[in-house]
């Protein structure tokens, strides 16, 4: 598909690109593997399906991973203060 609408104005896919797309649309299936989860005092199980751990490409691990940074980065790296945006432009003919 690829080849035929695109090559001429593109070129060629690298190698990783389509096993990537492929790893993409199978995340979060159960058919794909998963996980038996147990709670220990009640006993209670549930199922969670692997995921691709792609980031930038599947939107639901790309969500994750920013959760879990943003929460590291307010306890980790920020200090308990206010803080403020400043945006800095240069025109461009400068």
């Amino acid at each position: 598909m690829h080849e035929e609408r695109f090559l001429r104005t593109h070129r060629y896919l690298r190698g990783c690109v389509e096993p990537a797309v492929y790893r993409t649309l199978d995340c979060g299936l159960f058919d794909q593997g998963v996980a038996r989860v147990r709670c220990p005092d009640c006993r209670h199980e549930f199922l969670i399906a692997f995921s691709c751990k792609l980031r930038g490409l599947c939107p639901s691990c790309h969500q994750k991973r920013e959760l879990l940074w943003a929460d590291w980065a307010e306890v980790e790296l920020l200090e308990d203060v206010a803080h403020r945006q400043v945006v800095f432009t240069i025109p461009k003919r400068v």
